[in-house]
């Protein structure tokens, strides 16, 4: 067998360790996930269904979805923050922590509202 016919071996990347990478991929689709599950909450809030509706509940089940994975969201970014070398940009760090935020705020409206 010749060296060419060989499996050659590749050097680890440069980067981040892949624990690193797994979590910040987690991260923003914990990010996009509870993103998708406010839109699905406002548009069927916004669609006005009576109170006893099955959309109601779905939405409430949105909301709770959404704060959930907000939390968790908001308890992964400074982890994610400090274990990369090079940090997200600013910006998805920004709209990372507003999005899971957001959730939190719209608990306390709905608990609030009349």
């Amino acid at each position: 067998m010749s060296k060419r016919a060989k499996k050659r071996k590749r050097a680890p990347a440069a980067g981040d360790p892949r624990s690193i990478e797994a979590l910040t991929i987690g991260w923003m689709l914990m990010v996009v996930t509870t993103l998708v599950c406010e839109l699905s909450f406002a548009g069927v809030r916004l669609s006005n269904p009576p109170l006893d509706s099955p959309l109601m509940v779905l939405s409430n089940l949105f909301l709770f979805a959404a704060l959930v994975i907000g939390v968790l969201a908001l308890l992964v970014t400074p982890v994610v923050l400090r274990g990369r070398r090079v940090p997200p940009p600013q910006g998805i760090t920004v709209l990372a922590v507003v999005v899971g935020l957001a959730p939190v705020a719209l608990v306390v409206l709905e608990i609030l509202r009349p």
